[in-house]
């Protein structure tokens, strides 16, 4: 990138940049004065450019207290031109307002700097010499009128002309653009800069045919396109200077051509601003443009060597890529170290050999396609979106075939035809460690069917011999079998009592076995039945049992039959089991609420109490079998653990869900919903029922853990 005037003065001292500047263009204005052929006229190239650039070198502040020597120069300069005051002071208001205008234009869009990049830079350009030149028309035509002795429309065009060519020709020397190195060879360059100066001197001679100096247009473009920014820039203020001295001097080809044709002599200046503004315009947009471009070739150079690094580093991956004809054209470490082939090997061949002709074959069938040993359509509908990432077989050098995750993309190649990129990883060691995890998650699920399945028989196998002991027992108690102390009768009651809970235990198992078992609506012992009644019985089971006369307990039916097929022993299970927890877990103050509702979709079974609640901790592991809660054990609570698991297994035979929502110390609520109609072909099982929003998994209502 080339620096402009204004960056490289803000390395030393921006103040000293402005006034050397300011001083430079009253030079430059004043070494015309010898010329002058009347009041009102600027003759020459008067430099307003460069005092547009000292300000752009200061601060927005530093620049508006320069702005009045600008107003200072102009106005002592059209003096000494013989100018009367009042039209001096016009001329300096006005060239002082154009370079303002065109400041404030420009560091609006940035006041950092001024850069010539792309078509914006070129905008910012060409808008800011037209903004300059339009403030100049009027006070040229204010200032022509006052002055009376020239004639206003030629005064004020020249003054406005001279304005804009101006800002044309100086704006480029304190803007930034991108530099570019010369693509001639140095015999082009030194043929180029010869010719140039041979036109220049050409230029030196009058002449009355214009089509001479219009040659010097495509020298400058030659330079603009083939030499460096730097140098072009450089050639095109050299002709503008020669130009312009010699046209101020009255001499050259432009002075030649108004005496030829008997014109006005400030013809000769217009046509000379005319001039160089044009060399500026088009040497520098065509500076910009071949700059820009190498820009972007230089930037997509560095991005493809950036590309080719990280391809050449990502040993971990498979990057191959084919041409439009489908041969293997790039080949990266990552693809030698997983594949076993060097590039030398593979390039120019197809990527097909990197498979079996069974694993091409598998990938089409999985495909869908018509013809699955069609490699190149295997390739095409791959290219698919939602194919990234696909697993694909691939054959090493030593025949040795593993998994990748493979992706195929299409890219547009150096030609513009497409290309196509692959990437793959192996994932061999990740696909059998899923394998081997499967294998291990079946074989639990076996385990655990086996498990219940013991459980189940030997429930059933203990279900005689402890209704046999029970027999026995009463027979003992109620004397049959002869007299009994007290201590024999203290004895056997404590035989009787754990025989009743171990036969309690075989009936929650064999319940939770039922209703796992269970795997569709309409299947076992389903029956049509009014829900309420199961409702009434599976409470009435429950709370007898309890003897809790001080304790509340509430009970709510609707009124009109609610019709329900199932298992009747199983629902009413999932009541007492529910009902039963609550009344344990409730102090004799407390209360137990239990509710059926119903509507056109489903019933809803809710129990709430105002317990001791679940720990939070403790409420992920409510549904575990023999969980038992810490509080329940700390006040020795009597339970087997399988309640809330029969729960649990009876809801997912219907398909319902279970909302829970607890804490310790005020109390559980839990919300059962079974729909009436359940889908012929349900889901799979998951670990955990739907929870209510705002309820934590796991955390079970009148559900502390029995």
């Amino acid at each position: 990138m080339i620096p402009g005037l204004l960056e490289r003065a803000r390395l030393g001292s921006g103040t000293v940049g402005s006034l050397a500047m300011l001083a430079l263009s009253w030079f430059l204005a004043t070494v015309t004065l010898p010329t002058s052929a009347g009041v009102g006229w600027p003759e020459g190239f008067w430099p307003l450019g460069l005092a547009l650039g000292a300000l752009r070198i200061q601060p927005t502040a530093t620049a508006r207290l320069l702005t009045p020597l600008v107003t200072l120069m102009v106005g002592v300069t059209a003096l000494a031109q013989g100018a009367d005051w009042d039209v001096a002071v016009v001329l300096a208001l006005t060239a002082t307002a154009a370079v303002a205008v065109t400041e404030a234009a420009l560091r609006h869009d940035d006041p950092s700097t001024f850069t010539l990049k792309g078509t914006h830079g070129l905008l910012r350009y060409g808008l800011g010499s037209l903004a300059g030149g339009a403030v100049l028309l009027p006070g040229g035509l204010l200032a022509a009128t006052m002055d009376g002795d020239v004639d206003v429309l030629l005064a004020a065009g020249g003054w406005t002309v001279l304005g804009m060519s101006s800002f044309a020709a100086y704006l480029p020397l304190f803007a930034s653009m991108h530099d570019h190195r010369p693509v001639a060879p140095v015999v082009e360059l030194w043929l180029q800069r010869a010719l140039l100066l041979v036109f220049l001197a050409m230029f030196a001679i009058p002449a009355d045919s214009p089509p001479l100096i219009l040659l010097i247009v495509p020298i400058l473009v030659w330079a603009a396109d083939r030499a460096r920014a730097g140098e072009a820039l450089a050639q095109l203020y050299l002709v503008i200077g020669v130009v312009g001295l010699l046209t101020s001097a009255g001499r050259g080809t432009l002075s030649g051509m108004a005496k030829a044709y008997g014109v006005d002599e400030h013809w000769a200046v217009i046509v000379q601003s005319v001039f160089i503004m044009v060399l500026a315009v088009v040497t520098v947009t065509v500076m910009v443009r071949i700059g820009e471009q190498s820009f972007l070739v230089d930037f997509a150079r560095a991005e493809r060597d950036r590309l080719d690094a990280v391809v050449q580093a990502a040993t971990g991956t498979a990057i191959i890529v084919t041409d439009e004809d489908v041969l293997i054209s790039a080949w990266n470490p990552g693809a030698e170290r997983l594949l076993g082939y060097s590039a030398d090997e593979v390039i120019g061949c197809s990527p097909a050999m990197l498979h079996s002709a069974e694993a091409i074959h598998e990938k089409g069938v999985e495909l869908g396609l018509d013809d699955p040993d069609d490699f190149n359509l295997i390739c095409a509908t791959l290219l698919r979106p939602e194919h990234r990432g696909t697993l694909y077989r691939f054959r090493r050098k030593d025949g040795v075939e593993r998994w990748h995750s493979f992706t195929l993309n299409v890219v547009a190649g150096d030609t513009g035809a497409a290309a196509f990129v692959a990437t793959s990883e192996d994932v061999t060691e990740r696909i059998e460690n899923e394998h081997a995890l499967a294998r291990t998650l079946e074989r639990l699920k076996e385990v655990d069917r086996l498990k219940d399945t013991f459980v189940s028989s030997i429930s059933h196998e203990l279900r005689t011999p402890m209704a046999s002991i029970g027999g026995y027992l009463e027979l003992l108690l109620e004397g049959h079998l002869g007299v009994l102390s007290g201590e024999q009768r203290q004895a056997l009651g404590r035989v009787q009592a754990n025989n009743n809970r171990l036969g309690s235990l075989v009936e929650d198992l064999l319940t939770l076995s039922r209703a796992q078992a269970m795997p569709t609506w309409g299947t076992v012992d389903e029956h049509q039945m009014d829900l309420r009644e199961v409702v009434v019985d599976g409470f009435e089971m429950a709370v007898p049992a309890l003897e809790r006369p001080d304790l509340k307990l509430e009970l709510r039916m609707p009124e009109e039959r609610v019709d329900f097929a199932g298992s009747r022993q199983l629902l009413e299970s999932l009541v007492s089991n529910l009902v039963g927890n609550a009344v344990k877990f409730t102090p004799d103050d407390g209360s137990v609420l239990a509710e059926l509702t119903s509507d056109d979709a489903e019933v809803q079974i809710v129990v709430q109490d105002s317990g001791i609640g679940i720990p939070v901790d403790e409420q992920e592991r409510l549904f575990d079998n023999f969980f038992r809660s810490s509080i329940s054990v700390q006040r020795a609570i009597p339970g087997t653990g399988l309640g809330l698991s029969i729960v649990r297994a009876v809801v997912r035979a219907y398909q319902g869900s279970i909302a829970i929502d607890s804490a310790e110390g005020r109390g559980t609520t839990v919300r059962v919903r079974l729909p009436l109609a359940r889908a012929e072909n349900p889901g799979p099982e998951t670990d955990e029922p739907v929870h209510a929003t705002g309820a934590r998994p796991g955390a079970g209502g009148s559900a502390q853990g029995e």
